[in-house]
C-alpha cells in the first residue's frame, strides 16, 4: 500500500520516485496528519512533482537547501523587498553555520550550540534572537510543505534581548536640540521630523507634490541597500499609509526651505536631479538615511545630548503626545501604528505618568 495508517487521522505515505542513475528503485517517505482523502490529495501533488522533476527528497534536504527553497519559493513573493533582503542576509549566516546538515536530523540542541557560537562571534542578543526568528520561521514552512514533523526551532531557546532605552526630550530641551544645529537642512529634516512623529525613511522620501492643504501624505519611504542602493517602498501596512497635519511653525520652515532649494536649484542648473524631494541631498538626489543619521547623532553629541539618536525624535513626538492627553488612538494614527495597543506598549514609561495623573483627577473629583 502507498498509504499507510500511524494512528488517528496520521498517516506514512510511499511514493514511488523512479529509478536512479544505477537502476535502482527509488522510494519517498511522507507523513500526513489529516484525513484519508487529504492524504491521497497529498499523495498525487507529490507523484505530480516527481512527474515534472520539481520534487525533493525531504530526507535528504539540507538546512541550507530548504533555506534556499523557502526564500525562492515563498519569501520572494510573500515579503517585502527590504525584509526580504534582511532575510537573506540572515539565511546567509545561518547557511554558513548548520546550512551542511540534513533538515530532518536539525535537532534543538544543534541550534542551541549555534546560538552559541554566535554569541562568541560578537554578535548581539538581539541579532542572534533576529536569527532564531528567521529560521523558526523557515523551519514552520518546511513543516506546512510537509518536509519534517517537528520545527526544532521552537524547542531551542535564543537569548533575551533586552529592551534599549531610548531618551524621550522634554520640549524645551527639544529646543535648545535643533537650534543648535548648524547644518541647516539636517535642522530642518529633524524639526519635521519631530513635528510629525515620521520615521527617518518617511520623511526623506517626501515630495513637494505630498504637501497639501496644511498636510503631509506618507506614501512611501527610503530603503538602502549596499547591494542595491536606494528605492522607495510603501508602508509595511495600511496605517502606515496616512496623512499627517501640520502646525503653523512647520508649515512656515516649508515654506523658507522650498525657497532655500529654489536657489539651489537655479544654482546647481543641469546637475540638479528633480525627484520633487522636499528633503534631498545637495544635488536633488536622495538623501542617505544613514548619513542623516550619523550627522545628526555628531549634532547632538555637540549640543551636549550624548547617545540621543535621530529615532529618539520620534520616540521624543510619541512620549510627548502621550504625556500630554493626546488619545492613544489618535497618537497611533499620526505614527503610523496599526492598532493603539502597539503604540502603548512600546511606550510603557509613560504609562506612569498617565496613571498618576488619572489618580489626581480622581481625587479631585471624589473630594470635591
Amino acid at each position: 500500500m502507498s498509504i499507510r495508517e500511524r494512528g488517528k487521522n496520521n498517516w506514512q505515505i510511499n511514493v514511488d520516485a523512479g529509478r536512479d542513475e544505477s537502476g535502482r528503485r527509488q522510494r519517498r517517505f511522507y507523513t500526513f496528519a489529516g484525513t484519508k482523502r487529504a492524504a491521497k490529495a497529498f499523495e498525487a501533488e507529490r507523484k505530480a512533482e516527481i512527474a515534472r522533476g520539481t520534487s525533493v527528497d525531504p530526507s535528504r534536504l539540507s538546512v541550507g537547501e530548504l533555506l534556499s527553497r523557502w526564500q525562492s519559493h515563498y519569501v520572494a513573493h510573500n515579503v517585502r523587498g527590504s525584509t526580504a533582503r534582511r532575510y537573506g542576509s540572515i539565511a546567509r549566516r545561518l547557511t554558513s553555520e548548520i546550512g551542511a546538515q540534513r533538515l530532518q536530523a536539525l535537532k534543538p540542541a544543534d541550534i542551541q550550540a549555534m546560538y552559541v557560537r554566535l554569541l562568541d562571534a560578537g554578535l548581539s542578543p538581539r541579532t542572534v534572537l533576529h536569527h532564531h526568528r528567521v529560521l523558526r520561521e523557515a523551519l514552520a514552512w518546511a513543516m506546512r510543505m510537509r518536509l519534517i514533523e517537528v520545527n526544532a526551532a521552537d524547542a531551542a531557546t535564543p537569548p533575551k534581548a533586552t529592551q534599549k532605552e531610548v531618551r524621550a526630550l522634554s520640549p524645551s530641551e527639544v529646543g535648545t536640540l535643533i537650534a543648535s544645529i548648524e547644518d541647516e537642512d539636517l535642522r530642518r529634516v529633524a524639526l519635521v521630523t519631530v513635528a510629525t512623529g515620521m520615521r527617518i525613511g518617511e520623511v526623506l522620501a517626501l515630495r513637494w507634490s505630498d504637501l497639501e492643504d496644511g498636510q503631509l501624505r506618507v506614501e512611501r519611504a527610503v530603503v538602502y541597500t549596499p547591494r542595491e542602493g536606494f528605492s522607495f517602498e510603501p508602508p509595511k501596512t495600511r496605517a502606515g499609509r496616512r496623512a499627517v497635519a501640520l502646525g503653523a511653525s512647520t508649515i512656515e520652515v516649508l515654506r523658507e526651505h522650498r525657497v532655500t532649494q529654489n536657489e539651489r536649484r537655479l544654482s546647481a542648473g543641469s546637475a540638479w536631479a528633480d525627484n520633487d524631494l522636499i528633503f534631498p541631498d545637495h544635488l536633488g538626489n536622495v538623501w542617505a538615511p544613514y548619513l542623516v543619521s550619523k550627522s545628526f547623532t555628531s549634532a547632538a553629541r555637540a549640543a551636549g545630548f550624548d547617545g540621543f539618536t535621530f529615532h529618539g525624535l520620534r520616540h521624543t513626538t510619541a512620549t510627548l503626545m502621550l504625556r500630554g492627553g493626546v488619545d492613544a488612538k489618535l497618537a497611533a494614527a499620526r505614527l503610523g501604528h496599526s492598532s493603539p495597543v502597539i503604540t502603548q506598549t512600546l511606550y510603557q514609561h509613560v504609562a506612569p505618568d498617565l496613571n498618576q495623573r488619572v489618580a489626581e483627577a480622581l481625587d479631585v473629583l471624589l473630594t470635591g
